[in-house]
């Protein structure tokens, strides 16, 4: 976290008391795998109207409040929930100060832990900076926190930051840096902890790297270099350990470990914006990942779709339904998602869809839902059939097919 010292800004006034998290950020929004990128979703709700477009007369899309570093707002700033996305997505919206008679405690812990200064005032003092704020929206003013003092032309006053928050502020210290400055002895209170107690075993790097052999002899040999389980970073292990519950082979894991970048971005940005986010139905998609997995044969994951599926209320017996395709439990639209997954799946030679199934497609489904649908199964057969090919997955499991 960056240290804040001096802010020296315009001022975007926002006069609304009681602004609760999810005006600041719509529950919606809250599915994004990183803290990064959530700037544009604040005040989602006012800022832009049914179709998407910006509300010329919203405060932030005024072009005098454009660039500003300081929001002012009303009493009780932060209130509803405890979502740290909110203050993440202050930030990333460009504030980096934070002004009002009150704000709600967890907010304001909140906005300190990732360096976002608080500043309360009395409302006689806010007043005066909207009315200033008002006249003027090229007016400037100076949060000065080393000397907890407000400036601009013609106004100054005194604000107060607990000790504690303000030398995290000065010194850029998140909790994990807090942490970190005590390594020492942390080190040493480890070191004389009896031997029965828990404790993290450090294992040693591998001089040589794991390599493994794909596929049975006189089916054609791969050899990948696997990165040890010990040595895997997160998200790795924690999908390695998740596959090994499953019974499950982790080999793909350890391999793709090998190039996290690109599979961060497949994982995060990319696999988890198109299946988690979006306007398809995540039902219709989970649907349709489920029979996807049962035409390549891989049975860990079924057994992992299953479960997801059961958190987006998909039942045992629709799970099964899906796996003997016995579709007439189903509504038309999801039918016909699971038809056009059925004609594409990895197991099936390619061949054109009926026009009558395109026809049932685009009756229950918009166009962006098409795409969405599309993307989807297109996705997941390219995996399956290279998790297939490469003999990362072997395919196990008949899947009963469409006449």
């Amino acid at each position: 976290m960056r240290p804040l010292d001096r802010v020296a800004s315009r001022v975007c006034p926002l006069d609304a008391v009681d602004v609760d998290t999810d005006q600041i950020l719509p529950s919606r929004f809250l599915k994004r795998t990183k803290r990064s990128g959530f700037g544009p979703f604040a005040f989602y709700g006012w800022r832009y109207d049914e179709a998407g477009e910006p509300r010329p007369e919203f405060p932030i899309n005024r072009p005098e409040h454009r660039g500003a570093s300081i929001l002012l707002a009303g009493r009780n700033f932060g209130c509803g929930s405890s979502r740290e996305h909110a203050p993440w997505a202050l930030q990333d919206a460009g504030f980096d100060v934070l002004i009002a008679p009150s704000f709600a405690d967890i907010f304001r812990a909140n906005c300190a832990n990732i360096g976002v200064l608080t500043i309360e005032l009395d409302e006689g003092s806010v007043s005066e900076l909207f009315g200033r704020v008002g006249r003027d929206p090229a007016w400037e003013l100076v949060a000065d926190l080393r000397n907890q003092k407000l400036t601009g032309d013609g106004f100054e006053v005194d604000f107060k930051v607990d000790p504690h928050t303000r030398h995290r502020l000065l010194e850029g210290l998140d909790p994990i840096d807090l942490s970190l400055r005590h390594a020492d002895g942390i080190a040493e209170f480890e070191r004389g902890r009896p031997d029965w107690r828990p404790s993290i075993r450090l294992i040693p790097a591998r001089e040589e790297p794991v390599r493994k052999e794909l596929r049975p002899e006189g089916e054609g040999r791969m050899s990948f270099t696997m990165v040890p389980v010990e040595q895997l970073p997160e998200p790795f292990r924690t999908k390695v350990e998740g596959v090994q519950a499953l019974g499950g082979d982790p080999s793909f894991f350890q391999f793709a470990a090998n190039a996290r970048p690109v599979v961060d971005f497949y994982w995060g940005d990319f696999y988890g914006s198109l299946f988690f986010n979006g306007t398809l139905p995540i039902r219709v998609k989970e649907l349709v990942r489920l029979r996807l997995a049962a035409h390549s044969g891989c049975g860990f994951c079924q057994v992992g779709d299953a479960e997801s599926a059961r958190q987006h209320g998909v039942t045992d017996e629709e799970i099964e339904a899906v796996m003997a395709l016995e579709l007439d439990r189903f509504s038309a639209a999801e039918q016909a998602a699971l038809a056009i997954a059925d004609l594409t799946a990895a197991t099936q030679p390619p061949e054109p869809a009926d026009p009558s199934l395109l026809d049932e497609l685009q009756t229950h489904f918009s166009d962006a839902e098409l795409v969405e649908l599309f993307t989807v199964v297109g996705v997941l057969n390219g995996m399956g059939r290279m998790l297939v090919a490469t003999g990362f997955v072997p395919t196990t499991c008949e899947v009963p097919t469409p006449e």
